[in-house]
């Protein structure tokens, strides 16, 4: 029986039920094997409650489904992850039908976790269909960070542990090397509004904070910043060439989307600085490419480029790839 008028209560009261429901099913599956047939009906359950969905229901979902692959994730196939992206798809756009609450970031955070988690990862390096689908909700996750904060930090840094821990698989996974290249293209909000936060909290620390955690800290986590380095970090620590040849490629083949070749406005700021940072993973990676795939690729792209680059700070970068 529904409430009449729409009760925000009821559908509150609701949502916590069905994150208790799921919570109850985490905490279960430590004391009980799970067997192929366990998992199908978590899984099932998983995707069923998506519709009955708010924040709380939607957390706790994302807790089971990592408690589940931590448990049982070395026996996961390409069908368990297909099962397990789906869901993260469904509710990815449940989360942005309006716009991603700030309040509810520890949602976003654990989702983030739970979509680049290394069982996802490496069944993503044999799988094409899974891996373009995982590269389609992080890549909109770097777009909605464009005038969001504590999204990118986490995105990175467990894209980097990732590397730390099984470097190997890593470099396998080349399609990440697309979304370092995104990240590093994203030019957040520049109002000032944007910045004021981290300088007011600064005040707050020195005069007024007696917890001994930063205050941003506490609101945001890390430093909006810290996800520019991790890219960084992450592209100079790679010792592939075909992760480093697909990071050239996928810059250069999609001129439309970063105009890097042929920009629309060669003396705008915004692009200008995006161009920079395109360049800079360029310079970073170039070392880790096959002399051949360098030559081919300095010839026929980054020579033109520096006789028709107009901007004198992009111009200071380009002779570096020279």
């Amino acid at each position: 029986m529904k409430p009449r008028g729409g009760d925000k209560t009821f559908y509150k009261s609701k949502d916590l039920f069905f994150g208790l429901v799921l919570s109850i099913i985490a905490q279960l599956l430590k004391i009980n094997v799970v067997d192929s047939k366990i998992k199908s009906q978590i899984l099932d359950i998983s995707e069923s409650v998506l519709t009955k969905s708010e924040y709380h229901c939607h957390l706790q979902n994302v807790n089971l489904l990592s408690q589940l692959i931590e448990i049982d994730g070395s026996k996961f196939c390409s069908d368990d992850v297909s099962a397990v992206v789906k869901i993260l798809e469904e509710m990815w756009d449940m989360l942005i039908v309006d716009r991603l609450i700030l309040s509810q970031k520890n949602l976003h955070q654990a989702f983030i976790r739970l979509l680049l988690n290394k069982t996802l990862l490496k069944v993503s390096i044999t799988d094409e269909s899974i891996s373009e689908r995982m590269f389609k909700i992080a890549d909109d996750i770097v777009s909605k960070s464009y005038g969001r904060k504590a999204l990118l930090p986490v995105l990175f840094k467990v894209v980097s542990d990732y590397q730390l821990q099984d470097n190997s698989d890593f470099e396998k996974t080349t399609w990440l090397a697309k979304l370092l290249v995104r990240g590093a293209f994203l030019l957040q909000n520049i109002m000032n509004v944007f910045k004021l936060d981290i300088i007011i909290a600064g005040i707050y620390d020195k005069g007024l904070n007696l917890s001994g955690i930063p205050l941003y800290k506490q609101a945001y986590g890390d430093p909006e910043v810290s996800y520019k380095i991790y890219i960084n970090v992450i592209t100079a620590s790679v010792k592939s060439s075909a992760f480093a040849l697909q990071t050239w490629n996928y810059i250069l083949n999609n001129d439309q989307i970063f105009h890097f070749l042929r920009p629309l406005k060669r003396t705008d700021t915004g692009e200008q600085w995006k161009r920079i940072q395109l360049l800079v993973l360029m310079v970073i990676s170039m070392k880790r490419l096959e002399q051949t795939d360098l030559i081919r690729l300095i010839t026929k792209t980054m020579v033109p480029k520096l006789f028709k680059e107009a901007s004198p700070l992009c111009r200071t970068i380009d002779p570096y790839g020279l």
